[in-house]
């Protein structure tokens, strides 16, 4: 995916400097953050609960919102 990127980058005429070559590097860590941020939530969850889909509605419930301006934060940036 992000080899792709940089040669749509490339084959679409835009020059590759440090900084857009540097773009995945930190787009893959805010990604997996989010995604260690909602399975650890959802696990202290679910061994309090017991009850999967009680879990996952309470962890999407309190993150949803913070992950989604972690992602729209990082998307702007990233433009």
């Amino acid at each position: 995916m992000l080899l792709a990127l940089m040669g749509l980058l490339v084959g679409t005429g835009h020059t590759v400097h440090i900084m857009s070559s540097m773009i995945p590097v930190f787009l893959m860590p805010i990604a997996v953050l989010n995604s260690i941020h909602l399975l650890s939530e959802l696990a202290v969850r679910y061994r309090k609960t017991g009850d999967t889909p009680d879990a996952i509605r309470q962890t999407i419930d309190e993150l949803f919102l913070p992950i989604t301006y972690t992602t729209l934060t990082t998307a702007s940036l990233s433009l």
